[in-house]
Order: structure tokens, then C-alpha cells, then sequence
């Protein structure tokens, strides 16, 4: 659907040389929901950009469709653009303008007749929850339903690739809820490939399929959300996930530890998809010699998965723990040694 071929964009202002992508390349399958996940400045707003040439690269190539746009003109990308809409963090309508009036923007300068325009509209409205909202001005909306509206307006040409811009930044978790569910049914029900961007970890693991880490213009991990956050390599994609999942012994707990004086070992077990299944705490309990204690857990959805993360302590002699441990490996738990500050 989507090829990003060792991209790169630099660009020179007052304040100097800054090197916007370097050497990212990229794959989104048909039909994805494709995660860009990154801090401000990362160069995820560029990325997005280069999907419809409204940013060209300085080298690299872009193709979708099996079309290789970064040899194309202005004029032969134009088609191109039609079939690709966008969804922009804050919403760009035409706020003196009605809902209906917004949503037809696009059709208008497609050349669309009015009868067309008007039944496509009403189409939309209704698949996007708004149907008794079309001579509404779009100023007098909630952000939520300005950001429908937006989502209706990108839908207007029948896109097959749907680029989202920090699309649920500005909402509140309620609102950034249901866009998310909306995004989802257009996946779903259109078939709609989407690509977007964000910094919210949420976000990422509320819809999306397959996920790209960036950080400093490049591309730190990428792979299936579950791989990429369930066994996160780069540091940013740990800060990531921690943002969601208490994967650290709290200070409070660790001081009760210190000064109880019984040792043991910390272990954090990840369970990932299948693993989650399995009786794990349970078989460590019949462990002869060892006492566990649950110190913290947490559980997070991850797309139609689920991760989970136990932090436990393990008390017993040398032996016995090296045989527990040894039991948790078999059992294909994600573990690894915490060493207490």
C-alpha cells in the first residue's frame, strides 16, 4: 500500500540545520492501522507529509498503489491526492461555514454535481454521527464533533488511505475514545488503510495493528504492537510503555524491602497474547522452598491482545529461586531480573 524508502529531509532555517528524517524506511500493508509513535520533533509530522508529497523528500522514494510519487508533477499527483485523505489535530474547518457546507468542500473542487455532493453528504454525516447536525455552523460544535466533521470531510472522494495528523491530541479521553472507535469502524467497514501519528502511547495500543518508534528523525523499532511494546529494545520505546504499565518497583515498596532484610530476588514477568493463559503464579506457589509475594501488577489491551506485568519477589535459598526462575522460563513468560535502587 505504502513504501517508504530510506527517506531523508533536512531543512535550514535562522536557527540552523535540522535533519528531519534520516534514512527511515517503512512499510504499511492494505488495510493496516499504522502507528507513528514519537516526542515532538521526532519527525513523525514530516513522515505523514511525504505519504502525498505535500513534503518532498531530498532522496529516497515514496510509492503507494504501487505508484512511485517523488518522479511525479503537481498536476500528476493531483488524482493521486484525491484518494488520500487527511485528519489534522486542529480540525481546519471553515468555522463561518455550515457542517454540511465544510463536508462538501472537497467534492466541490472535484468538480462534483450538486445532487451527488448532496446524497454523498448525508452518507457521511450519517456513518459519522452527526446526521442532524448538517446546517450547523461548524463554530458552534464541540470539538468532538468538529473533529467528525473533519473525518467526514477527508472521507468525502471515497479515500483508500486515511492520514491522521495528531488526530485526538486536543480532545479530552472521553472524546479521543470515541474518534478512535470511529477510526476503527472506517478501517472496519470501508476498508480504509490508516496512518497516524501521535505521542499518546493510548493511542497506539487502542488501534493500531503494526507500530513505528521515531526519535531524532529515524526509526527506533517498528513491528506488531505487541512485539515492539511487549519487548521494547530502545529506551524510548520503554519510556513509551511505562507510560501505561507500572513495569518498576515503586520507592515506596522498595524501602519496605530494604528494611525487612530477607532478600530474595525481584522478577518482572511479562505476559504477552497466548502466555496470559497460562497459571504461572500458581505453579510458582507449588514451587518447594519458595515464598512469592506480588508486589504490583498491571493490564493493558494492546489492539486484540493483551499484555499483563507482575512484579513479584521471590524468597527462598540460591536453589530453589534458580529452579523457579528456570520453571518460568519454560513456561514462556517474558522475565527479567529487578535489581532494587
Amino acid at each position: 500500500m505504502i513504501t517508504f524508502s530510506h527517506l531523508n529531509k533536512t531543512f535550514y532555517s535562522r536557527a540552523g540545520k535540522v535533519e528531519a528524517l534520516k534514512d527511515v524506511s517503512l512499510t504499511i500493508e492494505k488495510g493496516d492501522i499504522f502507528g507513528v509513535i514519537g516526542f515532538s520533533g521526532a519527525g513523525k509530522s514530516t513522515l505523514l507529509r511525504m505519504a502525498n508529497l505535500l513534503e518532498r523528500p531530498d532522496s529516497g522514494t515514496v510509492t503507494v498503489d504501487g505508484k512511485e510519487l517523488t518522479g511525479m508533477s503537481e498536476r500528476q499527483l493531483i488524482p493521486i491526492r484525491r484518494r488520500i485523505g487527511m485528519v489534522f489535530q486542529q480540525f481546519h474547518l471553515l468555522e463561518s461555514r455550515t457542517v454540511a457546507q465544510n463536508i462538501e468542500i472537497p467534492m466541490v473542487l472535484a468538480g462534483m454535481e450538486a445532487s451527488e455532493r448532496a446524497a454523498r453528504r448525508e452518507e457521511l454525516l450519517k456513518f459519522v454521527g452527526l446526521g442532524d447536525k448538517a446546517e450547523v455552523y461548524a463554530g458552534r460544535l464541540s470539538g468532538g464533533q468538529k473533529q467528525r466533521v473533519g473525518i467526514a470531510r477527508a472521507l468525502a472522494l471515497s479515500p483508500s488511505l486515511l492520514l491522521c495528523d495528531e488526530a485526538t491530541s486536543a480532545l479530552d479521553p472521553k472524546t479521543t475514545e470515541d474518534i478512535l472507535a470511529l477510526l476503527k469502524k472506517i478501517n472496519r467497514e470501508l476498508g480504509v488503510t490508516i496512518l497516524l501519528i501521535t505521542h499518546q502511547m493510548q493511542v497506539v495500543q487502542r488501534i493500531c495493528s503494526r507500530v513505528a518508534v521515531m526519535e531524532q528523525g529515524r526509526i527506533a523499532e517498528q513491528g506488531t504492537v505487541l512485539e515492539v511494546f511487549g519487548s521494547p529494545r530502545e529506551e524510548i520505546t520503554k519510556s513509551f510503555v511505562r507510560s501505561i504499565i507500572q513495569d518498576e518497583v515503586p520507592g515506596s515498596i522498595q524501602a519496605i524491602i530494604r528494611a525487612d532484610g530477607r532478600g530474595g530476588r525481584i522478577e518482572k514477568l511479562k505476559f504477552v497474547g497466548n502466555t496470559v493463559n497460562e497459571p504461572v503464579i500458581a505453579e510458582i506457589a507449588r514451587q518447594e522452598g519458595i515464598e512469592v509475594n506480588i508486589l504490583c501488577a498491571s493490564v493493558q489491551e494492546m489492539q486484540d491482545s493483551v499484555m499483563c506485568v507482575f512484579l513479584v519477589r521471590l524468597l527462598g535459598s540460591e536453589t530453589a529461586i534458580s529452579k523457579t526462575e528456570a520453571l518460568i522460563d519454560r513456561m514462556g513468560v517474558l522475565r527479567t531480573e529487578v535489581q532494587p535502587a
